[in-house]
């Protein structure tokens, strides 16, 4: 599986006709099989992430009162996206992302993620991330590219070198994108390094450029005024770094360090800043940096070779002309995602089954076949057991709520309630929507069960906090829940004055308490969130405006 011996590279100078051609001659771009191998498994595995676990949760955005409007006019005029098309959009290019990882995957799979996913964006500007449009254009790019071709992992611990004129229009690409970056910073108000400051969310992030302030004896506001000029200096510099051969190995000791301290600082960027590594690291990265990863790579598979060449006997015939078993396996992705509970699943299902037939690749031994099922199989699950369908239903129930849809909002957030079986979710809202259209009665089972959740987070939080102790995203956490609690429970005190509801409706002892003490339950988690709030202080973290506001409201009704 592994090569005792690297193989000697050396690179013959190509033929130049003009000025032009020696410079592109000069500077193209050459990566090792292993660098191209590593990055198309990282880039789409993180694509699958994206579209599955992130962008999924937003397809409720689209198409609601059947109003849209698209980035590109046309397609206005050729469809309306819906919760069922999004939806259908990022499971499907997530599925066809896994097989294009995993190698699975044809030049098909690849071709139609970078439509698909270009459809999903430019089909409405319910998304204007410009991280996303980034995004677009570069899986238009990599369409191009072979990556069916990088399989086997045996052939890949070599430093044989690769170009592609796809590589040089990448470099190129995020020259640009860096340059213009670098423009829009050199204007006063980010040189000041006001901006900058205001994008540091992370405590410790806060902590540690305090101490890098006394250390060098120099305030804060300069020292984030240095680091504001540092980077548009840098991203000035980033265009040359990637374009020019020689500069590159200095490129990948400057550029990562834009999106690393961007993830430090704790500014939220959804996953570009990885993307953005991935790019760095297959651009720049040198080839010392590849002679060292396979060293380890051959240390760690070296252990499986035995393994892994009893495998590669077995079932070791092409998929090419076994029909029955490429729609078997169609049959049961197109099962396994009818398993999801999101709207449209069937059609998702039906579509994502045709696609597996032509997106696979049947050159693929039909070993392959039961790790793909599995993956897919895993994949869905994972799905199933995540936050990402609560986050489905939640942000579409609040989004008809905030249209004034209040009966559709709550059957959509009841979906949601019953997703989340632990953990605060959508019953105070729910209650609320009931009473605004005269259901009050059944407002209140809700109300009491949006209480009972919160004591439960209280039990969930005071643990964590005995675990890892004083810690800012930890106070914050209690405080909040203990802030909400008193005034859910305030809430629930009154509405059962008018609303009552008979013991012999609850289901547990504990909503049999709340009933009762709903009162003394506000009191209560008022007083813990005034001393969570002090000892907030206590360690300069100051509490969300969210929590102050509901504490000034009931400080005269529960003090």
């Amino acid at each position: 599986m592994t090569n005792k011996s690297e193989p000697v590279v050396q690179e013959i100078p190509p033929k130049h006709s003009n000025f032009f051609d020696q410079i592109y001659a000069n500077n193209q771009l050459q990566r090792p099989v292993i660098a191209l191998l590593i990055f198309r498994v990282a880039f789409f595995t993180l694509l699958f992430y994206d579209l599955w676990f992130i962008s999924l949760g937003h397809a409720p955005r689209y198409g609601v009162s059947e109003f849209n409007v698209a980035h590109i006019p046309f397609l206005d005029q050729l469809f309306m996206p819906t919760i069922t098309i999004q939806g259908a959009f990022y499971i499907i290019a997530g599925l066809l992302s896994l097989l294009l990882a995993f190698g699975w995957g044809n030049r098909v799979a690849m071709i139609s993620v970078a439509l698909i996913y270009n459809i999903a964006y430019f089909d409405s500007q319910a998304d204007s991330y410009q991280h996303h449009y980034l995004l677009s254009l570069l899986l238009l790019l990599m369409a191009w590219f072979p990556w069916h071709q990088i399989k086997d992992l045996g052939k890949t611990f070599d430093l044989s070198l690769k170009s592609h004129w796809v590589l040089d229009a990448l470099c190129i690409e995020l020259g640009l994108v860096y340059f213009w970056t670098a423009l829009t910073k050199s204007e006063a108000t980010w040189l000041s390094g006001v901006p900058l400051k205001m994008m540091v969310s992370s405590t410790s992030a806060v902590a540690h450029i305090n101490q890098i302030s006394m250390a060098l004896n120099i305030e804060v506001d300069q020292l984030f005024q240095f680091a504001a000029w540092s980077v548009m200096i840098g991203e000035f510099m980033a265009p040359l770094l990637l374009w020019v051969r020689k500069l590159r190995p200095i490129g990948f000791l400057i550029i990562p360090w834009f999106h690393i301290m961007v993830e430090w600082i704790g500014f939220d960027i959804e996953l570009f800043s990885y993307y953005m590594l991935l790019l760095n690291l297959i651009l720049l990265a040198p080839q010392w940096f590849w002679h060292i990863l396979i060293k380890g790579l051959q240390l760690c598979t070296s252990v499986f070779d035995k393994f892994y060449r009893f495998y590669q006997k077995q079932w070791a015939t092409p998929l090419y002309g076994s029909l029955p078993l490429i729609l078997g396996l169609s049959l049961s992705t197109f099962v396994a995602l009818l398993q999801l509970p999101i709207e449209g699943n069937l059609i998702i299902a039906v579509l994502s089954g045709l696609m597996m037939i032509f997106a696979l690749d049947h050159h693929l031994p039909k070993r392959t076949l039961l790790p793909i099922l599995i993956v897919i199989l895993g994949a869905v699950w994972s799905l199933n057991q995540s936050e990402i369908i609560y986050d489905y239903y939640r942000m579409w129930g609040g989004d008809l709520q905030r249209r004034g849809e209040l009966e559709k909002s709550i059957t959509v957030y009841q979906k949601a309630n019953d997703i989340k079986k632990i953990g605060l979710a959508r019953h105070f809202n729910q209650a609320q929507l009931l009473v605004k259209i005269n259901e009050p009665k059944k407002a209140s089972l809700l109300y009491i069960q949006a209480v009972e959740r919160h004591l439960q987070e209280r039990k969930l939080l005071n643990q964590k906090q005995r675990e890892v102790g004083i810690k800012q995203d930890v106070l914050d956490a209690i405080i909040l829940n203990e802030t909400q609690l008193a005034e859910r429970a305030e809430i629930l005190s009154r509405h059962l004055k008018q609303y009552p509801v008979a013991q012999s409706e609850l289901q547990s002892d504990e909503q049999r308490n709340i009933n009762q003490n709903a009162l003394e339950i506000a009191k209560t988690a008022y007083q813990n969130a005034q001393k969570q709030e002090g000892i907030n202080l206590q360690y300069n973290f100051f509490p969300k405006r969210e929590v102050k506001q509901i504490l000034q409201t009931l400080s005269p009704i529960l003090k």
